[in-house]
């Protein structure tokens, strides 16, 4: 099975609200045999709050920007171990690394919550890796 990535936008009074209406129409456009690699996939979302100045188009640049390596089979130890450093943009903020870091874990889990980010009032962008 592979994973595919997807940006939702929607409405709503709520974050739920725009979650549920989002997962409907993917629904509605996709069908509901699974493995769509869209927000139908997710029953879950947790929202980041962005820091005071910062855009959604930012924050997710950040993301874009970070890279963790990849894991990797060690034979000797019989399991699967991450190698390297972790990768930063220049331009990340000292102070929201961490925060970038837990956002990117949800981001890059295809079976995990989907990353929600408020763009504008009543407005959610809905994003991550989804089941293919």
């Amino acid at each position: 099975m592979g994973a595919e990535q997807f940006g939702t936008r929607s409405s709503g009074k709520t974050v739920e609200e725009a979650f549920e209406e989002a997962r409907e129409q993917a629904f509605y456009d996709h069908g509901h045999a699974g493995y769509t690699g869209t927000i139908a996939e997710k029953t879950s979302f947790h929202e980041v709050k962005l820091p005071t100045g910062v855009t959604a188009q930012e924050f997710l640049g950040w993301l874009e920007g970070y890279r963790t390596p990849p894991e990797v089979y060690n034979t000797a130890t019989r399991r699967y171990e991450r190698t390297g450093a972790e990768h930063f943009d220049p331009e990340t903020p000292e102070h929201l690394k961490q925060e970038i870091r837990t956002a990117y874990a949800i981001y890059d889990d295809k079976w995990g919550p989907a990353l929600a980010i408020q763009t504008r009032p009543n407005q959610w962008l809905f994003t991550g890796w989804a089941s293919s």
